[in-house]
């Protein structure tokens, strides 16, 4: 059987229609992609020994889980700023082991939990960005076995609803490494046509991903509020080998 490989280009083509999402992750291993900067700073943050992550859907969620955890950490942004209240925002530069390690972290940002909350019922669900592309693949093909239907969903968190080609880039990423590690084990793979329009993006950029974060809309963005080290960071192709698992509406290691 041939192991499928679709691209979600943005969380429009999932959410809600006449009360019922339109794509099934159930049965399959679904990677959510937030490059800027949702999984990024997931990412390094469990990278750097933060116990769990618990993402919350909305700002009002964040406070009443903290509630319940008064000696977390709240995190997140809105509009790539920190909240009001908040002890951290969305910077993954912020998430150093001195200042989370062995915490637990409430999460919630724009565009990234959202976009988890989602896809949850998948069979197994990754976070990948940049930074960790070789660990996603290899910890994906290894868990195959365990999946119900041979296909991986990735998801691209994109901006409010929207495409973001950042997140497309990635997903092109993982794709092209994908389908590089089957062809040494001989194993077929079927694309579909968001998959191809992913890696066809990804081969476009793939020579200088930090000029794509910076000319990208959100990229320009973040870039205006001073936050070009996040982009530099970002752009690090497999720093981290740090692969985050979302499972019973928790972020923690696999």
């Amino acid at each position: 059987m041939a192991l499928k490989i679709d691209v979600v280009l943005s969380v429009g083509e999932v959410e809600f229609a006449e009360g019922e999402f339109r794509l099934d992750f159930s049965r399959k291993l679904a990677i959510v992609v937030d490059v800027l900067r949702a999984t990024t700073t997931i990412t390094t943050a469990l990278a750097n020994n933060a116990h769990l992550v618990i993402p919350a859907r909305d700002i009002a969620q964040a406070f009443e889980l903290f509630a319940q955890y008064p000696q977390a950490l709240l995190c997140g942004e809105r509009n790539g700023l920190i909240v009001d209240g908040f002890h951290l925002g969305n910077s993954p530069r912020d998430y150093t082991a001195e200042r989370i390690s062995g915490r637990t972290l409430i999460f919630s940002t724009t565009n990234g939990t959202r976009a988890l909350n989602l896809v949850g019922g998948a069979k197994l669900l990754l976070l990948a960005c940049f930074n960790n592309v070789s660990a996603v693949v290899q910890k994906a093909l290894s868990n195959l076995a365990s999946i119900p239907e041979e296909e991986i969903i990735m998801l691209c968190s994109g901006k409010l609803g929207r495409f973001c080609i950042e997140d497309a880039v990635c997903c092109g990423c993982l794709t092209a490494n994908l389908v590089a590690c089957c062809k040494q084990i001989s194993k077929d793979i079927e694309l579909t046509e968001g998959a191809k329009t992913a890696v066809e993006l990804y081969n476009m950029h793939k020579n200088d991903l930090l000029s794509l974060l910076i000319s990208c809309q959100h990229g320009h963005y973040l870039t205006t509020l001073g936050l070009l080290p996040d982009l530099e960071y970002a752009s690090k192709v497999n720093s981290i080998s740090t692969v985050p698992v979302f499972f019973n509406g928790n972020i923690s290691l696999l």
